[in-house]
């Protein structure tokens, strides 16, 4: 199956849209605010534009990688088990990727509240992206839902 690159942007950007509403969600249930758009125009000394326009070429990036990795016949029979799995993915991927950027470029700014709940927020917000993405492959690409 060839990925349509038409399909990954589609799937990563709605996704990534999708993961940010629901850190607003969170935020507004008490959850320490995520916003990982804000932190990389922060980091960057960018704009809150610059900021959501990486934070989206990453949704897509990861979108991309779904589509590879299902491929090369790394998933399995159940799509939201798909999710699942590359929603932790992506998750893990993120927690090494902001620690090396704050390694490079100095720490992301200060995060206020709970670790815990930020840490639980994270994970949250990564499943869902990971189940959108299972969805929106399986609507868009399979265009069925197993």
């Amino acid at each position: 199956m060839k990925i349509n690159l038409l399909n990954s942007v589609i799937i990563g950007v709605v996704s990534t849209i999708g993961m940010s509403i629901l850190m607003l969600v969170l935020s507004n249930l008490g959850f320490p605010e995520m916003n990982p758009p804000k932190m990389m125009a922060h980091i960057m000394h960018q704009s809150l534009f610059v900021g959501w326009i990486i934070h989206l070429m990453i949704g897509i990036t990861f979108s991309i990688m779904f589509h590879i990795l299902y491929n090369w016949k790394l998933h399995t029979k159940s799509w939201y088990l798909n999710g699942v799995i590359f929603g932790i993915l992506a998750w893990i991927l993120a927690q090494i990727g902001f620690g090396v950027i704050g390694a490079v470029a100095g720490m992301p700014p200060a995060r206020n509240g709970s670790m815990e709940l930020m840490i639980a927020g994270s994970i949250l917000t990564h499943l869902f992206f990971g189940f959108c993405v299972a969805i929106g492959f399986n609507l868009l690409v399979q265009k069925k839902l197993k």
